[in-house]
């Protein structure tokens, strides 16, 4: 049943004896005649008709910017409605169902799926040109996001089927190594008198947990394989999950695949952890689906600026900065990382091993960036 009533009240009055009026009725998309195509322009239009009510209720995390990407792009199983991208890298797909359409309830969310599953297999060439501006994600967010299945499933519509949402819930639960989170949004339609006012309303979610990672073990003289499955937890509120890797999983694939430099590149990882608490607000750390990176944050954004990779390697960036207008930043950072690296101005970025003998190097150099960043003023780009 839905919490929200049938009329939109006018209060004439705000004093002692207040006086309302109904100002708009609740009316359906069948009544106006509106088709699909509309909510799917008007979502495109304004993203925020899908992602408010997720952000407000801690769905989506507060700094987390979503742009409008597309309509009806096609990645080999139909046309998705519309194609949003989030300033974290995040990609999100709208699906749009009327409740006239005899589709609606069967097939909405294996559309919705059958659209995540081909986007997963894509690579990040394939897929559209990103928007432009200061909220436009890192291209390497986005890789990791789709590397990853990182995406937010939005089905839209004037009238949806709590029913779907259950169904949902089983069919997200066969796809362990995805990190999908599916949320059923209704625009309700209020008219009066030629104006028509659009309320969106969540109706339900379904977030997905940190996934399972399985490990195919081969032992003995006459090979014989097991399987090993460990499930990590989060190490945040779901409420303020952009990357769902967590501290615990990247530091298990580190000593996989760091092997010598694995303790040391712990203790890297350690220092990029102290500088974030040593300056919130200006600084943040993020585990994505390949690295740990600390980003320095803008009024409108966050670039990227290190990254601590699975392999072990710290990489200093500069063209996160300097390719939004952040010059005054990179030029800090570039300074800040000699001797470690030297860097012309117009290097992208550069890596070094975390080795026994370059940890001390690496450690000075994040304090030295570190501070360089955090004296900077947070503006606009120029």
């Amino acid at each position: 049943m839905k919490a929200i009533g049938d009329h939109l009240f006018h209060a004439v009055s705000r004093d002692a004896a207040p006086k309302l009026e109904r100002a708009h009725q609740r009316v359906s998309a069948r009544e106006l005649g509106l088709p699909e195509a509309w909510f799917r322009d008007a979502i495109h239009a304004d993203p925020e008709l899908v992602i408010a009510p997720c952000r407000e209720a801690g769905r989506v995390p507060a700094d987390e910017s979503w742009l409008a990407w597309g309509t009806e792009v096609n990645f080999g199983t139909g046309p998705v409605d519309v194609l949003l991208i989030s300033s974290r890298g995040r990609i999100g797909i709208v699906e749009t169902k009327l409740a006239y359409n005899p589709e609606g309830r069967r097939t909405v969310v294996a559309q919705l799926l059958d659209y995540a599953l081909a986007l997963q297999e894509r690579s990040f060439d394939d897929l559209p040109p990103l928007p432009r501006g200061e909220l436009a994600p890192d291209e390497d967010d986005v890789r990791d996001c789709l590397a990853a299945g990182r995406f937010l499933l939005v089905v839209a519509g004037d009238a949806l089927d709590a029913r779907a949402v259950r169904l949902s819930e089983g069919v997200l639960g066969r796809h362990l190594t995805a990190e999908w989170d599916l949320a059923m949004v209704d625009l309700n339609l209020f008219s009066s008198q030629g104006s028509l006012l659009v309320v969106p309303e969540l109706r339900g979610t379904v977030m997905a947990e940190v996934r399972q990672v399985v490990r195919v073990v081969v032992e003995g003289e006459q090979p014989r394989a097991r399987v090993e499955v460990e499930r990590y937890a989060s190490d945040g509120p779901a409420s303020a999950r952009g990357a769902r890797l967590s501290r615990r999983g990247f530091l298990s694939l580190l000593n996989e695949q760091a092997l010598g430099s694995a303790p040391h590149a712990e203790q890297v990882l350690e220092v990029l952890e102290e500088v974030a608490r040593r300056h919130p607000g200006r600084l943040e750390l993020e585990f994505q689906s390949s690295s740990a990176n600390l980003y320095v944050l803008f009024p409108e954004c966050r670039r990227r600026v290190l990254s601590l990779t699975q392999g072990g390697h710290f990489r200093v960036h500069l063209h996160y900065l300097s390719k939004r207008g952040y010059f005054a930043e990179a030029a800090a950072v570039r300074d800040a990382a000699v001797p470690l690296v030297r860097m012309r101005a117009d290097t992208n970025s550069e890596a070094v091993l975390v080795t026994p003998e370059a940890f001390v190097a690496v450690s000075e150099a994040i304090g030295r960036i570190a501070s360089a960043i955090a004296v900077q003023p947070a503006r606009r780009p120029e």
